[in-house]
């Protein structure tokens, strides 16, 4: 889980994914949520003074999982995820309904997404977050930063956690 000193980070897991909090896991993957005061939900809208945020990585990862959703967002491109290695710099496309879905379940359900699956939905504030998987090309080499890039629609992206599989157990501090 992204941690709320992380740059730019905003918005407590208190409001609407309160219920993610005590969680250990997101279909089987590992997203581990402590209490409230301690992690956080990263929020970037349109209309933000900062157009990015910058995720220090620094792992060489061959799958990467994203856990988030959307606010306010009309079906069609959102914003994009980019992988930085030291040589190399990986464009994920979002796009809603595909790779990411509304963070109110009623706007995109049915899901019939073949790529993000629903990780997470609570029943009595109709609150979700999607889980996508991305497979790295370049597996053994290290991933610098993940650069997530403001939507290009008003909308609010909420990115909740991001884990990986590791290659190797490298990190350089």
């Amino acid at each position: 889980p992204l941690v709320l000193n992380r740059i730019a980070g905003r918005g407590m897991l208190g409001g609407k994914f309160a219920g993610v909090a005590g969680k250990e896991n997101m279909l089987g993957i590992p997203f581990i949520f402590h209490e409230p005061k301690k992690d956080c939900v990263i929020g970037i809208s349109n209309h933000e003074p900062f157009k990015r945020i910058v995720i220090p990585v620094r792992r060489a990862l061959y799958t990467l999982y994203f856990l988030h959703s959307c606010h306010y967002g009309i079906n069609g491109s959102l914003n994009k995820y980019l992988i930085h290695f030291k040589e190399k710099t990986i464009e994920i496309s979002l796009v809603l309904g595909a790779q990411i879905g509304n963070t109110e379940g009623k706007y995109s359900l049915p899901w019939k997404s073949d790529v993000a699956r629903i990780a997470w939905h609570d029943a009595k504030t109709d609150a979700c977050l999607y889980l996508l998987e991305w497979q790295s090309p370049l597996p053994d080499e290290i991933i610098e930063s993940i650069e997530v890039t403001a939507p290009v629609q008003t909308a609010k992206l909420f990115l909740a956690g991001i884990t990986g599989y590791a290659a190797f157990d490298l990190i350089i501090e």
